[in-house]
């Protein structure tokens, strides 16, 4: 323990000088104080938001159902974390630059943001949820057993969850990046209220389904509400969104469910390797079709993998 202090408080000496030596430190003004007071509260609301919308339905389902239909919950929505995860990389990588570019002034350029940010998030959020159309009930019986094949659905209802909930995170990045994180809580207790409510009345009359209901409905209107507000401040209009782009991903997704869709029922059974092997022809497929149908998703794609790949 005296060694990790120890650690800790040189790491963070050197780290002040390296700083120190970089940038010119001034005293804060009160504004600035007054921001970043003001910016702390409203950030570990958002956080204590998340929190509860990432426990209750776990609490309500195992209060009115117990704890089997818990599992079988949690199964379901463990298929979309990765999802998420693409979104919480976009959030991450788009979140300072925002902060930075709101400083100068600079909406255009949020506005180009904001849209590479969504055409990027889709681009996986959409085959994913046309993928788990076709596959979700051979995936989730042969990686666990015939007895949870009633989590394919909340597995399908998880990542159809997850598509709002990634652009309600993209917004709210792009609202907190701006100075206003007053409005992300307020769309937060929107999600609360809905989901709250809604768990209460659909849990007890229609099951595991009903949480996945209330989680995507409490998802969609916090993403209304946060629409609203970012299309007044950013002076956006429906037109200015990425309608082509997402339209292609929509399309690209169905040609590839259909694709896999008529490789699949030919198929005399399913194992682990076959599932695979469709899983990566629906990629392929989805990756064909998508880049030679739109050439504003291919342009994002192939600007992302020059950066990525040296």
């Amino acid at each position: 323990m005296i060694g990790y202090m120890a650690g800790a408080v040189f790491a963070s000496l050197i780290a002040i000088c390296l700083v120190s030596n970089r940038f010119n430190i001034a005293s804060p003004t009160k504004h600035h104080i007054y921001s970043l007071v003001r910016f702390a509260r409203y950030s570990f609301l958002n956080n204590f938001v998340q929190k509860f919308y990432d426990n209750i339905d776990i609490i309500i389902i195992t209060i009115l159902l117990g704890t089997s239909s818990t599992g079988v919950y949690g199964i379901g929505f463990r298929f979309s974390l990765l999802v998420m995860v693409i979104y919480s990389a976009i959030t991450r990588s788009v979140a300072p630059e925002i902060s930075r570019l709101d400083m100068e002034g600079n909406n255009e350029r949020i506005r180009e943001l904001l849209n590479d940010s969504i055409v990027l998030g889709l681009f996986f959020g959409i085959p994913a949820l046309a993928g788990f159309g076709v596959l979700a009930q051979p995936i989730i019986v042969t990686f666990y057993t015939e007895e949870f094949a009633s989590a394919a659905v909340i597995a399908f209802g998880a990542v159809a969850t997850r598509i709002p909930e990634g652009l309600r995170s993209t917004a709210s990045a792009v609202l907190s990046g701006m100075d206003r994180p007053d409005i992300t809580f307020r769309g937060g207790a929107i999600l609360m209220i809905t989901n709250l409510v809604l768990d209460l009345i659909l849990v007890p009359t229609i099951g595991i389904k009903g949480a996945v209901v209330a989680s995507f409905a409490g998802m969609s209107l916090q993403l209304l509400y946060l629409t609203y507000y970012l299309f007044s401040i950013l002076d956006l209009s429906y037109v200015d969104l990425p309608g082509r782009e997402v339209l292609a991903e929509v399309l690209a997704a169905l040609v590839m469910a259909g694709v896999v869709y008529a490789v699949r029922v030919r198929l005399p059974g399913m194992s682990a390797a076959l599932l695979v092997g469709l899983v990566l022809l629906g990629v392929i497929t989805y990756f064909t079709v998508i880049i030679g149908i739109s050439g504003g998703v291919r342009r994002r794609v192939f600007g992302i993998a020059r950066t990525v790949i040296p």
